[in-house]
């Protein structure tokens, strides 16, 4: 792998930090919303 390739990779893994917390607050975010389209009462109250 040619170095420039390798700056690449390794600024990409430093936007997209996937760490299981991440990944779950993402899914309680999509949940939450989900619900709240189910539920309009719930967010215009």
């Amino acid at each position: 792998m040619k170095n420039s390739e390798k700056r690449k990779a390794n600024s990409e893994k430093n936007i997209f930090p996937f760490s299981p917390s991440v990944l779950r607050q993402a899914q309680d975010v999509v949940s939450s919303s989900n619900y709240a389209i189910r539920n309009p009462q719930f967010v215009y109250g």
